[in-house]
């Protein structure tokens, strides 16, 4: 009896399954239930740049270093002992400023005995000339009274003329002694030349210095960027070309031109320098400056990252979203800068052109921009 009734149940099961199978859910014959009416077009994600016109150069890469605009080493110029020194390394100065002085001891005591012989000399010789002056007087009042004779009064005459010049030359000779020590003076002060730095010092107070001791001053502003234009580049390279520099340390990039280019190259390579303004001291000497100098120019160009661009045996190509899906546009090339490429085609500002994702889809597959 329950083996009856398990195969009764049973059947009522399969028949209750076959009738839901056959009907819609509103009663009617078809599908099953909640079946959609259509099938979704499958999307692929990508991420899209917005085309507008901009700037791309086209240059080759150098790195150089950062150095003083100039540099001046003032040293002692006489052998004397260091009185005072003014200024220490690291110290800014301006042109003018006393950076050291030395012992005028010696120096005065020097100028004293020289000035003392020239002043002998030179009063001996007015002695001379005033005797020479009195003694013509004389003969020229003999003269003229017939006592003396005309010769006479020539010889007079002649050794006046003698004693003038040789006072005049021993004057000269005194104001020319006062003038040069006057001035050599100066020598026990030492001045810096321009506004700058204090980079190096080889004098102390109570020292002996010579003429090999002294304060090196750098410029701070401007200052230059020495580097090395490759051999097989050279003849791309001119003074004036536009070049950008950045200083990785910094994260720093600016805008500048090659000041000097030296024709004379030495290990494969052609010394070159480019000056900087550098008012708030940014740059300072010993940075490593990564340089490149410009060779081509476009001002308006369609520029995307290399990577956009595609290939295939039918040659290079973008897609650009139209309608929802990716449309193929094929792209020739042109100047490259870093991994920015120049792209020219059938491309228009305001484009949406696909950057990520590019890979996985083909020409009219639909896709769904991130």
């Amino acid at each position: 009896m329950n083996r009856r009734l398990l195969a009764a149940g049973v059947l009522t099961l399969v028949l209750m399954t076959t009738g839901c199978m056959g009907q819609k859910s509103d009663g009617r014959p078809g599908a099953g239930s909640g079946a959609p009416n259509q099938i979704e077009e499958a999307q692929t994600a990508v991420e899209v740049q917005t085309l507008s016109k901009t700037m791309i150069r086209e240059s080759f890469y150098s790195m150089g270093t950062v150095e003083a605009g100039r540099t001046y080493t003032m040293n002692a110029l006489v052998s004397a002992n260091v009185k005072t020194v003014y200024v220490d390394l690291g110290d800014a100065v301006k042109a003018g400023d006393l950076l050291f002085e030395l012992e005028t001891d010696d120096f005065n005591t020097s100028k004293t005995s020289q000035l003392s012989s020239v002043k002998a000399q030179m009063d001996s010789a007015r002695i001379q000339k005033d005797s020479a002056e009195k003694k013509y007087d004389d003969v020229l009042v003999l003269f003229n009274e017939g006592v003396s004779s005309k010769n006479e009064l020539y010889q007079a005459k002649d050794a006046l003329d003698a004693a003038v010049i040789s006072y005049n030359n021993a004057r000269t000779a005194y104001n020319t002694t006062l003038s040069s020590l006057s001035s050599s003076g100066d020598n026990y002060l030492v001045t810096s030349p321009i506004d700058g730095v204090v980079t190096a010092r080889s004098v102390e107070e109570g020292q002996f210095a010579s003429t090999q001791n002294g304060i090196t001053i750098s410029e701070y502003n401007p200052v230059k960027i020495a580097i090395t234009v490759p051999g097989a580049r050279i003849s791309e390279a001119y003074v004036g070309q536009p070049v950008k520099v950045t200083f990785p340390t910094q994260e720093t990039e600016i805008e500048a031109t090659l000041s000097t280019l030296n024709m004379s190259g030495k290990s494969g390579g052609y010394p070159a320098e480019i000056k900087l303004e550098n008012a708030e001291n940014h740059f300072l000497p010993g940075m490593i400056a990564e340089v490149y100098l410009e060779t081509e120019r476009v001002e308006d160009a369609f520029v995307v990252k290399k990577n956009t661009v595609q290939e295939d045996d039918n040659g290079a190509f973008v897609y650009v979203v139209k309608d929802g899906h990716a449309q193929r546009i094929e792209v020739t090339t042109g100047l490259e800068d870093g991994d920015q490429i120049q792209i020219m085609g059938a491309l228009n500002t305001g484009d949406e052109i696909i950057v990520k994702g590019q890979q996985y889809i083909k020409d009219q597959d639909a896709v769904l921009i991130k």
